[in-house]
């Protein structure tokens, strides 16, 4: 039974490849409506599929940015928050990881990479980090983003956060400053 939905749903996903139309202002998408019924459950869903060739346009288009329209996201749970200061939940984290950039992700062997900073240094002492920001940087507007923007970022996740409780008590008191608009360093106090 369940090798012949997958069957089913590939193959209506490969019909649907011929039926792509993009138009010049806008992008059409060529979706498919199946069902589904879970296994042992008798329940069933109703799922859009979106062909290859229609993702393929949308990696090829070269007009650049678009704005406005309407963007359709499915998660596995309510939405309750964009606020990751305020949920742990899973949903919330994948939608933020769209949303914003973070000063450090990590590679697949859990090693510091950098996302938003170019750069970072450890002073002799090991208590103070400073760190330069990437070139490019901007908000959805256009504004540049900058170290006076950081800043109040860090000190926000520092107070609500469970991450900023266990580190509390370990920075030096205005440990946050403000080098340039590239550049910011944090103190600790070992």
């Amino acid at each position: 039974m369940i090798r012949r939905l997958v069957f089913f749903v590939a193959l209506i996903s490969s019909l649907s490849i011929g039926f792509v139309a993009c138009g010049e202002d806008e992008v059409d998408f060529d979706t498919t409506t199946v069902y589904l019924e879970a296994p042992d459950s008798g329940e069933s869903a109703e799922v859009e599929l979106v062909s290859d060739s229609t993702l393929q346009s949308l990696g090829d288009m070269k007009s650049g940015d678009k704005f406005g329209g309407t963007l359709k996201v499915a998660a596995q749970a309510s939405l309750e928050t964009l606020d990751s200061s305020f949920s742990g939940a899973y949903v919330v984290t994948t939608i933020n990881a769209h949303v914003w950039e973070r000063l450090f992700e990590r590679d697949a062997g859990f090693n510091a990479k950098p996302q938003m900073v170019s750069g970072w240094e450890v002073d002799d002492a090991g208590t103070t980090y400073t760190f330069t920001l990437r070139d490019g940087m901007t908000f959805h507007n256009g504004a540049s983003v900058t170290s006076g923007d950081v800043i109040p970022s860090l000190k926000r996740m520092w107070e609500t956060t469970a991450a900023g409780d266990m580190l509390k008590g370990q920075m030096v008191e205005n440990g946050w400053t403000e080098i340039d608009d590239k550049t910011f360093s944090l103190t600790f106090q070992q």
